[in-house]
């Protein structure tokens, strides 16, 4: 068994902690959609980096439709405290900005995994709503003195 192999066993393992019939396909990617009615973001694709130990979290937050919700994404992607170490970014192929989130698979076990997407749901959510505002000034709370306009 190679190394691939591997990782795609431990992430279906995971996956299957969390709902049975959650597994990786031949891509490499799991699709997941979480049912609340208390989240604005349900979707999300658990992606498999072939070439490292890494899997991504990849969340479509909302339709791009102006410079000035990208201006808000790049915003609060400054320091990556918004982000809690993950990226807003804009998916061109898909015309979405989406929320991005990285983990090393050997830093992690099944309920730090599942607790994690968990969070990330939350946190996509409110992403969701701050980009939701449409202005670089109230998508933060960060002071003012330290906003600056990114060149888009």
């Amino acid at each position: 068994m190679n190394n691939l192999d591997e990782k795609t066993n431990t992430l279906n393992l995971w996956l299957r902690a969390i709902h049975p019939e959650l597994k990786m396909d031949d891509n490499g990617i799991c699709n997941v959609s979480c049912q609340s009615s208390e989240l604005s973001v349900t979707e999300c694709s658990i992606v498999q980096n072939k070439d490292d130990v890494f899997v991504t979290f990849y969340f479509p937050i909302q339709r791009y439709t102006s410079a000035n919700e990208l201006e808000a994404a790049m915003h609060l992607n400054i320091y990556m405290h918004e982000t809690k170490g993950g990226a807003l970014a804009l998916d061109k192929e898909q015309n979405m900005i989406v929320y991005n989130y990285k983990i090393n698979m050997k830093k992690c076990d099944e309920v730090e995994f599942g607790n994690l997407l968990n969070n990330l749901f939350e946190h996509a959510t409110v992403l969701k709503d701050k980009l939701g505002k449409n202005t670089v000034a109230e998508a933060s709370d960060v002071d003012s003195a330290a906003n600056f306009r990114m060149m888009v």
